[in-house]
């Protein structure tokens, strides 16, 4: 015997915004008994050429990649019809026993709101891709920060604009980094534990830089004392951070910045242009960090 057709309505409730991996939560309402949650639809469209259909037990079900398996079919579908950061209206629905989607059964529509065009970027050296991005300067802890995924088959990129709130960024207004979310970015730090960072000090605690460099014991150090030392050998600050009230720096074969300028290197005489030979900058070494990405960035 043929189960019998349902024809009872759903509802899509309001989507709530959701962190990674997430991104949003979707939420139905239904009546009847005769439609297993596995077999509940998000309706991107009705039209055969331009539908997507993502089943709603998929939300909870995490992809390597760092997104839940509904939210890669949602990229997948943005990207399919070039919709980044468009806002589309989606329906819930469920499949008929013949496997049909009838109209009469769908909800209310609701709004989606799409995320911004992510970047494919390919070359090794990391801080050299992120510091060509045409991004702006924003105050910390405002700043995007990039997520970097392990790309499933149906994704063809790998570096995602992420909030302070961490969910992808829909804004292409606030398309800009703060100096500490730069690094954060292209030094490839996990997005669960890297929010709202605002100062030096918190920082050098995300990435772990809390011993001295060999040969320079200061845990403070003025434009001088920086100055001589990397005249004499400047290898000595290899992987350390320098960071004042309003400036953060690395150094690794000179001093890199991400600042009103965009992201530039210094040498040790422009680094000390401008500024008074007794100004004090925090100096610490950075461990070995290794880039983290997909799933392990966001749980």
């Amino acid at each position: 015997m043929s189960p019998p057709t349902v024809t009872a309505p759903i509802a899509l409730l309001p989507i709530q915004t959701a962190p990674l991996p997430w991104q949003f939560r979707f939420k139905v309402h239904y009546s009847s008994t005769q439609i297993p949650r596995h077999k509940i639809y998000i309706v991107a469209s009705m039209q055969p050429m331009f539908a997507g259909f993502w089943p709603l037990a998929d939300q909870d079900v995490i992809d390597p990649c760092g997104f839940s398996q509904m939210l890669c079919r949602i990229l997948h579908y943005a990207g399919l019809h070039n919709l980044w950061g468009q806002t589309i209206r989606i329906r819930a629905n469920y499949p008929q026993p013949n496997g049909a989607i009838a109209e009469a059964t769908q909800s209310d529509p609701q709004d989606l709101e799409l995320p911004l065009k992510p970047l494919l970027l390919n070359g090794m050296n990391k801080i050299q891709c992120v510091g060509q991005l045409p991004c702006g300067l924003a105050p910390p802890p405002q700043g995007l920060r990039l997520l970097w995924a392990q790309l499933p088959a149906d994704l063809s990129h790998n570096a995602w604009y992420v909030g302070q709130d961490k969910r992808l960024s829909g804004n292409a207004a606030t398309l800009s980094f703060d100096r500490f979310s730069f690094w954060i970015s292209a030094l490839g730090l996990p997005i669960k534990s890297s929010a709202g960072i605002q100062t030096g000090e918190a920082f050098a605690n995300l990435i772990g830089a809390l011993r001295y460099p060999v040969g320079f014991q200061f845990a403070q150090a003025s434009v001088a004392q920086i100055e001589e030392a990397a005249s004499a050998d400047a290898s000595i600050f290899n992987y350390c951070i320098f960071w004042n009230a309003t400036r953060l720096l690395l150094y690794h074969g000179g001093f890199f910045e991400f600042g009103p300028g965009g992201f530039g290197q210094l040498s040790p005489a422009q680094f000390a242009s401008g500024q008074v030979q007794d100004a004090l900058w925090n100096v610490r070494l950075r461990p070995k960090l290794g880039m983290t990405w997909g799933q392990a960035s966001v749980m």
